[in-house]
């Protein structure tokens, strides 16, 4: 969790952060503490527009386990959730918890 402290945002996402807050209410999910989620988006200048920087510590089991997904913090329905992930095992985890997901492939 230290060298995420020092990674940079790709350009493309500040943009897109951007576009999906004026539509959608935007969380952080990490399996690690969520003041290292806030990190990221922090240094990005996009903080402000999350409503929540979620962890998985207090569920009984990290990402891609589905207990994970169960243990979420949110008081959406799961119908109104959607995951997007650059991490193909997170997206695999979440849709195994029927999540609705979408796969952004950075290659």
């Amino acid at each position: 969790m230290g060298t995420f402290t020092g990674l940079e945002l790709h350009p493309d996402v500040v943009p897109g952060i951007k576009a999906l807050s004026r539509s959608a209410e935007l969380l952080t999910l990490s399996n690690g503490p969520s003041a290292a989620a806030r990190s990221l988006p922090h240094r990005g200048g996009v903080e402000g527009l999350f409503a929540h920087f979620l962890s998985f510590q207090p569920a009984p089991r990290w990402e891609p386990s589905p207990g994970a997904y169960g243990a979420r913090q949110s008081q959406d329905r799961a119908e109104e959730l959607m995951l997007v992930a650059v991490h193909p095992w997170v997206i695999h985890g979440a849709n195994a918890a029927a999540w609705r997901t979408t796969w952004i492939n950075r290659t």
